[in-house]
């Protein structure tokens, strides 16, 4: 019969004043049923949420919103790449990142797609 016993990640230092080996609780890893290992309850929540995505949609759709007559603009002069020039200055302006991480800003945003 097993009872409700906590499970643990140990090892073990050696401390020189003892001159022995000293026990090391690293981690808390679940709890251990009848029913199988329960994960603790931080790991648990997270496989919960796990499904949930956030994505940015404030700042992108209020610059969009007020930046019509320099949309028609680029439409103009770039007709076929004005979309992306866009981006790369809004998430330029919002984020003050380098264009390597532009992919994962348009990734994360939801106004600037379609």
């Amino acid at each position: 019969m097993i009872n409700d016993k906590f499970f643990y990640k140990i090892t073990s230092r050696w401390d020189p004043k003892k001159k022995r080996a000293v026990k090391v609780t690293q981690k808390y890893l679940g709890k251990i049923t009848k029913e199988g290992i329960i994960p603790p309850k931080h790991i648990r929540v997270r496989e919960a949420y796990k499904h949930v995505l956030v994505k940015e949609y404030g700042a992108s759709s209020f610059i969009l919103s007020i930046s019509q007559d320099i949309i028609e603009k680029l439409k103009e002069v770039f007709p076929y790449d004005w979309k992306e020039l866009f981006c790369l200055a809004l998430f330029r302006l919002i984020e003050r990142s380098p264009l390597k991480r532009m992919g994962f800003y348009y990734e994360n945003s939801i106004s600037l797609k379609g």
